[in-house]
């Protein structure tokens, strides 16, 4: 990890841009695991497979649901489905927004690869930071330069009840050629997948 990547990983909670509402809720019915009824679909996949509310390479909302809701696995990007069903079966993380990274489009940039981890409170969130991290140091140890971008980072989400601690996923690389960014990160995403499989965990 270079000492840029090393200071970006270790830096004190940044509040993110985004505003998330009824989050406190979303938390909520997630852990209840109730069968919600079909609602009428909230998101909608561009031929690119952007997941969000226009279906667009330039809409940044998308409308987030449970596991037990109807839309939950639609709204997930392929790319980065498997990881974020992992986070969810085995580490029992509520996850809030996802991306499987896009090449730029319709004057919109390109995105990068990041999963958003919320912790139910201040013991879970230490328990995943401390897994998360220790899995994402054994892949860059494995993977070297190719990995270095492999970030988890420590924020806090901006809701409309209360500002809440949340920890990033985040594949990022230097590169803002696309293909080049995907040959780069598609072994690193493998590895640290096999990793979280791997590695004892105590929910």
């Amino acid at each position: 990890m270079s000492e840029q990547d090393r200071q970006a990983e270790e830096a004190p909670r940044q509040l993110r841009r985004n505003q998330v509402k009824g989050m406190l809720q979303f938390q909520k019915r997630w852990d209840e695991r109730r069968k919600e009824a079909p609602a009428a679909p909230k998101n909608l996949r561009s031929a690119e497979g952007h997941v969000n509310v226009a279906g667009s390479a330039a809409c940044f909302s998308s409308a987030i649901f449970t596991p037990a809701d109807p839309a939950f696995l639609e709204s997930i990007e392929k790319g980065v489905q498997e990881l974020v069903l992992l986070l969810i079966e085995k580490l029992h993380c509520i996850t809030y927004s996802s991306c499987e990274g896009h090449p730029p489009a319709e004057m919109a940039p390109m995105r990068q690869r990041h999963v958003g981890i919320l912790p139910r409170d201040e013991k879970e969130y230490s328990r995943l930071l401390h897994f998360l991290r220790k899995t994402a140091a054994a892949t860059r140890a494995a993977r070297g330069e190719q990995a270095s971008g492999l970030l988890i980072k420590e924020e806090m989400l901006a809701t409309d009840e209360t500002n809440l601690p949340c920890i990033e996923i985040n594949f990022a690389a230097e590169s803002c050629d696309y293909p080049a960014y995907r040959a780069c990160i598609e072994p690193v995403y493998k590895d640290f997948l096999n990793r979280i499989q791997e590695e004892p965990f105590e929910p």
